[in-house]
């Protein structure tokens, strides 16, 4: 397993983004309500970035005037070099991204309970330009993986989850329908065990099937009341 700062590229990036960054401390600046494309911040010598007093007053929705936007008058090789910079480390994060959500980078996330498996399709909604998202976090190279881990581990896909989604909701529906007059109703945190032991599958998982589950009477609230559940009884809970 490696940490994500010791991709050698991601390492390069960094170098240069410090570069770049003390460069633009240095040189005159002012703000601005216009944007620049990379070819005018080429012919114009000025790099222009975000302003991110901007954004987190937008954000705080204050009525203060901030300009949307910096310009730093760098001259047209530190401009030039910004653009490049900046197209590469677009080209890397989307890369990146594509790695992840196909399985050709694993990734191991550290709870407390111990190491689990972070599928690839969770990175559908994920920013890896993050760096909070990134770092507590390891990854694996999945080429690098003996053939017979892919004989053991089911690493869920969009369909597969989908089809996993279904099981858990059928498999939920069908306890409902063999529920007793005299038993209390099933927790939902009671179901999500059950889902794992019955059927292996993640809570996450567990939780879409659930919620998509025709079990009305599960979901009404209230303090519950009665017998346990049969399913529960049958696992020895």
């Amino acid at each position: 397993a490696f940490d994500h700062r010791e991709l050698t590229l991601k390492s390069a990036l960094s170098q240069v983004s410090d570069c770049i960054k003390e460069e633009l401390d240095r040189v005159r600046r002012m703000g601005s309500d216009v944007g620049l494309t990379d070819q005018q911040m080429i012919e114009r010598g000025v790099v222009c970035r975000k302003s991110r007093v901007y954004t987190i007053m937008y954000l705080s929705a204050s009525q203060e005037r901030i300009p949307r936007y910096v310009h730093y008058a760098t001259g047209s090789d530190w401009a030039s070099f910004y653009v490049r910079q900046k197209a590469l480390s677009d080209l890397f994060y989307a890369r990146l991204g594509e790695c992840l959500q196909t399985g050709r980078i694993l990734t191991v996330e550290e709870t407390p309970s111990g190491a689990n498996l972070y599928a690839p399709w969770q990175w559908d909604d994920q920013n890896p330009r993050k760096s909070s998202t990134l770092d507590s976090r390891y990854y694996v190279f999945s080429g690098n993986l003996p053939s017979r881990w892919f004989q053991t581990t089911q690493v869920l896909r969009k369909d597969e989850r989908k089809c996993k989604v279904r099981q858990v909701t059928d498999y939920a529906e069908e306890l409902y329908a063999n529920r007793q007059p005299e038993e209390r109703r099933l927790l939902k945190t009671e179901f999500f065990d059950l889902a794992k032991r019955a059927l292996g599958a993640a809570e996450s998982v567990a939780k879409d099937g659930w919620q998509a589950a025709d079990i009305p009477e599960w979901k009404s609230g209230g303090a519950p009341k009665g017998n346990a559940p049969k399913c529960l009884v049958e696992l020895g809970k």
